[in-house]
């Protein structure tokens, strides 16, 4: 809740609304909203004047002047603040929200999303399209956007994916991002880093960014999803007496001759153990080298960089070496599943 940074005074309702129908179904009294910047009186204007009350009745003109000394004393809740939000809407601009839960009303709450999205992993919430919103189409979803950024080929492990929500509901896709995130945490297929949102009034819709890594048993299953749907891309093997990668219906030659050059070295070495990262020191000591041998430190990036450019002549695929300066492996959504 600190890190509430909405763009808009509705927004803020929209957010504030949101906490509260939560807190509600924990069972958690929503807490002590904090306090306020240090707003310069002319554009504070509390408490309100008498004609700025002129249509009020005199019971809520007196809540309303409470309200409004109760929030310059940094002693206001919600209910002040839904008060005072009717005759000063960038007052939900102003705050900060520092709010201090009981442990006994963390617990609550913990147990309360815990419950919720046991539901969501069970497909019994109540949905308008039951069949599309089961998790497991809603984890496809996710992979979809995975692999349409490549994000472990551009980013690694650990990336940030977000997804663009309309205010008007038809407009939408029916893809629970928060939903399928927080589900995907829990069954430790990822750890969420950090989780954020902004609004572009001008197109009526909010987007939604998550800093995530990407666990090993989720990597597999974009891979899984990948070869599912590219059967033909697959490693087949290399050929060790002539040279060649059997990749993608492809055969492609690495040296001519049976010449043992650095991209033939880093193929015999990978196959060895096709499913790990194999780190740079390894490689070279694979290759005969030693590691303080300063000479052949890049040999290992670039025969990553000439395989890669040879399977990329005859296939148009560009990364069937995933590899950064320091470790290296076979593409693991190249390899078959069975390997």
């Amino acid at each position: 809740m600190s890190e509430i940074v909405p763009s808009d005074d509705l927004w803020y309702k929209e957010t504030f609304d949101f906490l509260t129908v939560n807190l509600q179904l924990a069972n958690v009294p929503f807490p002590k909203i904090g306090s306020y910047n240090d707003i310069p009186d002319e554009e504070l204007q509390l408490p309100p004047s008498e004609s700025q009350l002129k249509n009020y009745t005199d019971e809520d003109k007196k809540q309303m002047i409470a309200a409004s000394k109760k929030f310059m004393k940094d002693d206001f809740g919600l209910k002040e603040l839904e008060m005072l939000g009717q005759i000063r809407g960038g007052i939900y601009r102003w705050i900060y929200i520092e709010p201090k839960f009981e442990k006994s009303d963390q617990e609550k709450i913990s147990k309360h999303i815990d419950n919720y999205i046991d539901s969501f992993l069970n497909n019994e919430l109540f949905v308008y399209d039951r069949n599309y919103l089961t998790f497991e189409k809603q984890k496809q979803v996710f992979i979809e956007k995975v692999r349409s950024m490549s994000a472990f080929e551009k980013y690694g492990e650990n990336f940030i994916i977000s997804h663009e929500e309309h205010d008007n509901v038809s407009k939408n896709t029916g893809f629970l991002f928060t939903h399928t995130l927080y589900a995907l945490k829990k069954l430790k297929y990822v750890t969420v880093l950090r989780i954020w949102c902004g609004r572009d009034n001008l197109n009526n819709k909010k987007k939604y960014y998550a800093n995530i890594v990407a666990n090993d048993s989720f990597i597999d299953e974009v891979n899984s999803s990948f070869q599912k749907e590219n059967p033909s891309t697959i490693f087949e093997g290399y050929d060790k007496t002539h040279n060649i990668i059997k990749f993608a219906g492809k055969e492609i030659e690495l040296s001519k001759k049976n010449k043992e050059t650095d991209a033939v070295l880093l193929i015999k070495s990978l196959i060895k153990e096709p499913e790990r990262y194999w780190h740079n020191d390894e490689l070279l000591e694979d290759w005969g080298y030693r590691s303080q041998d300063e000479a052949a430190k890049n040999k290992t990036y670039f025969a990553a960089r000439k395989v890669n450019d040879a399977v990329k002549m005859k296939t148009g695929i560009d990364d069937f070496i995933d590899h950064n300066t320091s470790k290296f492996r076979i593409n693991p959504k190249y390899l078959k599943v069975d390997e």
